[in-house]
């Protein structure tokens, strides 16, 4: 199978970039290739391919720090093209080729009864191994494979001698592997080949099921559950809901805290997958912070004994209100109200009293801040109503005014006899005396 091409970027001048591709130690299977790189940083890795007139490939994957290598399994007397290239995260540099030609001739050399062993990764888990043979040359085939440097741990495939291929499977994702090709005839092992090849990378899966716990008004913890054992590493970025410059956090492991959150505030959050510069599709959902309490806490229709009071809901969920009153002289009261009411009405309270009130929202474990206000009974009715300065045909009248001042006062009275008056909507009537 022909490799990917992956279109080479455009360098910048901090890329690393390959200069004097040279050709040496030439014999009739090996080729030594040698390169210098040029930059501030070396390349992730070298990629080196050489190809004969008839399309066969080698292929090799080799350390970015490396500058030479030496391609094997080559046929004598034929002509290659050599080419090299650079990765760097996905960037792959612009190859530099030369071509050569193996030492001694097809017409001298005894024809070969096989050809080199070729790889290639067949998937995250799997690699394709193919050969050439004579047909009926020889009996079975024997695939031993094992990862790189765990050649004691090798397993074996026995294949028909009529086949030229086979696909090894159950194999880990983007992992080297050695292969050997063992070909028996008469039930005696003849010759055999080794190779190494790489698995595919995984795909790279985003991951699942978002989850926020621990929400308070400036903080929260954001979790989620990896794709699979293989992938640790993710993004995590956070911004209000509505839009704004959005936060982002490289995170190990499947959890982080998210800090300096505003109260009361729908957020949009996303996970990625990460390896290396790729990133998988997102993974996103929203909360909103504690509220930060509710609000504009005020009472209303106060009487001697009563009032109501009213106060705006904070953005967030509530599970309850906990109202709290208390006078002086009189104990504190706490009432919890369900968190979908904004309003609670204050009975059997005590006439003339100035009463102090607070309001707070409560969720799960977490309790906002308070909103407070004041409020006197009977704080709309004039009291303390007096008479001085009586004469027989005259009075003075004082009361104390409730806390909001009236535009005017409406004066009742009667005689002994019963008989009732009305007296003028008075103003600028005297108020508590000074």
């Amino acid at each position: 199978t022909a490799p990917r091409k992956v279109a080479p970027s455009s360098p910048s001048l901090l890329d690393p970039r390959l200069v004097n591709l040279v050709a040496s130690d030439v014999t009739q299977e090996t080729i030594r290739l040698s390169w210098k790189v040029e930059g501030n940083v070396p390349f992730d890795s070298m990629v080196v391919q050489c190809r004969d007139p008839e399309g066969r490939m080698r292929e090799i994957k080799i350390s970015g720090e490396d500058t030479s290598t030496i391609v094997q399994g080559l046929l004598p007397g034929s002509r290659y093209e050599c080419n090299a290239y650079g990765l760097s995260g996905k960037k792959r540099s612009m190859p530099l080729s030369t071509e050569v030609t193996t030492a001694g001739s097809l017409e001298t050399l005894s024809p070969p009864i096989y050809s080199d062993l070729y790889l290639s990764p067949h998937g995250p888990h799997g690699i394709h191994v193919s050969w050439e043979a004579p047909e009926g040359a020889y009996d079975s085939f024997i695939i031993r494979y094992a990862v790189q440097g765990q050649e004691d741990s090798s397993d074996t495939v026995t294949i028909e001698g009529t086949e030229r291929t086979v696909l090894l499977s159950g194999l880990q994702p983007d992992t080297v592997y050695t292969v050997w090709l063992h070909r028996i005839v008469n039930g005696k092992e003849d010759s055999s080949l080794e190779a190494t090849g790489k698995t595919g990378p995984l795909d790279l899966e985003p991951p699942k099921k978002l989850r926020f716990t621990n929400i308070a008004e400036k903080s929260a913890i954001v979790s989620w559950d990896p794709p699979n054992p293989e992938t640790t590493s993710f993004k995590v970025s956070y911004q209000l809901a509505d839009g704004g410059e959005p936060e982002s956090i490289s995170v190990i492991g499947t959890a982080t805290p998210l800090k300096g959150l505003v109260p009361g505030t729908l957020y949009e959050v996303t996970v990625v997958s990460v390896r290396g510069f790729e990133e998988s599709q997102p993974l996103t959902d929203f909360f909103t912070t504690a509220g930060g309490g509710p609000r504009s806490l005020r009472a209303h229709d106060i009487t001697e004994v009563s009032a109501l009071l009213r106060w705006e809901a904070p953005t967030g969920p509530v599970d309850r209100y906990l109202v709290t009153y208390r006078a002086e002289n009189i104990p504190q009261v706490t009432v919890p109200v369900p968190g979908d009411r904004t309003d609670h009405p204050l009975t059997g309270l005590h006439p003339h009293t100035e009463y102090f009130v607070s309001v707070q929202s409560s969720q799960g474990s977490t309790t906002s801040a308070p909103s407070s206000t004041s409020f006197t009974t009977s704080a709309d009715t004039p009291r303390d109503l007096t008479a001085s300065q009586i004469t027989a045909r005259s009075a003075l009248l004082t009361w104390k005014a409730p806390e909001a001042r009236p535009d005017g006062y409406l004066l009742i009275y009667q005689t002994l006899e019963g008989e009732r008056k009305v007296g003028k909507n008075l103003y600028q009537i005297s108020r508590d005396p000074v």
